[in-house]
């Protein structure tokens, strides 16, 4: 392995120069506790290459993307983040419209991309109705995010679809996975969570790993940091 040279390390994280260290990075990282579930060290080579294409670090890349139908997919506030870091996006606004509980109860969001006009999508309940989305349970019979987290699903709905159109260059092709809701198809997650040796009374961080888990599993539940 040192025959192959050290991998830099910047401001940004590990650094690079080739083929050989992206692979020695992605052996390290599936043989760690921070690897995705259910992904080799082929499968977390591809994703950080995936990953590099749109300006996300090796580790942010293992976070923010999974794979459906054999197809890498992004999720959460990362499509957003990629726009904004790109320094194309002027403005940006989200925000909810009608009467909460009916039909045209709809989410609204609000681009600005420089040198074209502000772009707006909106996507509603009836839409939701419509896509069959309303109420879909997850592939275990579970609520989904869809039952969980209606509200949010609506936005990242109509922001996947601003985004996709407003900022297609910088998102490269890569699928939006709340405009995907393939969950059926989605790379399904294996192993079990490992605590680690706690002090009496510390709190334990198998709900924020079984979360983590489900995530990867199936549907991708909405990003916990994002503003609500």
């Amino acid at each position: 392995m040192d025959r192959l040279g050290p991998v830099q390390v910047g401001d940004r994280g590990i650094q690079f120069n080739d083929m050989d260290s992206i692979m020695r990075f992605a052996k390290a990282v599936a043989a760690s506790q921070f690897c995705p579930q259910g992904f080799s060290d082929i499968d977390c080579f591809i994703c950080i290459n995936k990953g590099l294409e749109v300006g996300m670090t090796p580790l942010s890349a293992l976070e923010n993307i999974y794979v459906v139908n054999r197809r890498a997919t992004i999720f959460g506030d990362a499509p957003k983040a990629l726009c904004e870091a790109s320094g194309l996006m002027e403005q940006y606004h989200q925000c909810y419209e009608g009467e909460e509980g009916s039909d045209q109860f709809r989410a609204v969001v609000t681009s600005k991309r420089k040198g074209r006009e502000p772009q707006t999508e909106t996507f509603s309940v009836r839409d939701a109705k419509v896509a069959e989305l309303w109420g879909k349970a997850s592939r275990d019979g579970k609520p989904s995010p869809w039952i969980l987290y209606p509200k949010r699903m609506l936005m990242f709905r109509a922001r996947g679809y601003n985004l996709r159109d407003n900022f297609g260059d910088v998102l490269k092709g890569f699928q939006i996975g709340e405009l995907v809701d393939d969950f059926e198809n989605a790379k399904q997650a294996s192993g079990r969570v490992v605590e680690p040796n706690l002090p009496n009374g510390a709190p334990s961080t198998r709900a924020q790993a079984e979360s983590r888990l489900s995530r990867r599993a199936g549907a991708p539940e909405p990003n916990a940091r994002a503003n609500t």
